[in-house]
């Protein structure tokens, strides 16, 4: 729901599909061991699936501007 000055929009598949979330994990520096990369995937298909399942739940977020010139 936009407010004043603001938008509204939808985050497609969270953050990206599940292979390219298990790259980003693979190509952290330092490696994270094998275990770390497969929980860590494991908790971000949880809250895509809490955010976009039968049942979603709502969620607001906001990025000041000085983020998005980094």
């Amino acid at each position: 729901m936009p407010r004043s000055g603001g938008c509204s929009r939808r985050w497609p598949g969270g953050a990206g599909s599940s292979d390219h979330a298990q790259a980003v994990f693979k190509a952290a520096l330092p490696p994270l061991p094998e275990h770390e990369v497969a929980l860590r995937l494991a908790h971000r298909l949880e809250r895509q699936r809490i955010l976009e399942g039968d049942t979603p739940t709502g969620y607001v977020g906001m990025l000041h501007e000085a983020a998005l010139r980094m």
